[in-house]
């Protein structure tokens, strides 16, 4: 597997993380241990860039790339010590914007799924 494969199927699975249900989020915070909520936006945080960075084969499309900044500007501003209620996961049930994370990362799923020549 080369590393642009290995970067897109990181994001895929961050991606997939992020637009499943609040109770596959929950479960898998709790297989990954003594982590909190907040590892769901690290881990798409720690693989994002990689992926914007890729240039040739594999390289993100402009809409690609337009889906990850909403997700990320999304994240961003749920983010900060103003906003430690939403990293919970009794929030990600309830929170109406851990519903607009799911959607924005269902979105940036379907638009990689499209990408016209995979690596």
């Amino acid at each position: 597997m080369s590393e642009t494969e290995w970067v897109l199927r990181q994001l895929r699975d961050s991606l997939s993380t992020l637009a499943a249900s609040s109770h596959h989020q929950s479960e898998h915070i709790r297989q990954l241990g003594d982590v909190s909520v907040d590892e769901l936006g690290l881990e798409f945080d720690d693989i994002a860039p990689a992926a914007l960075a890729i240039t040739g084969p594999g390289e993100l499309t402009s809409d690609q790339r337009e889906a990850l900044a909403a997700l990320d500007a999304q994240l961003a501003r749920m983010s900060g010590s103003e906003h430690s209620e939403l990293w919970t996961v009794e929030a990600l049930d309830s929170a109406v914007e851990w519903r607009r994370v799911r959607e924005l990362a269902q979105e940036a799923l379907r638009r990689l799924d499209n990408q016209a020549s995979p690596p």
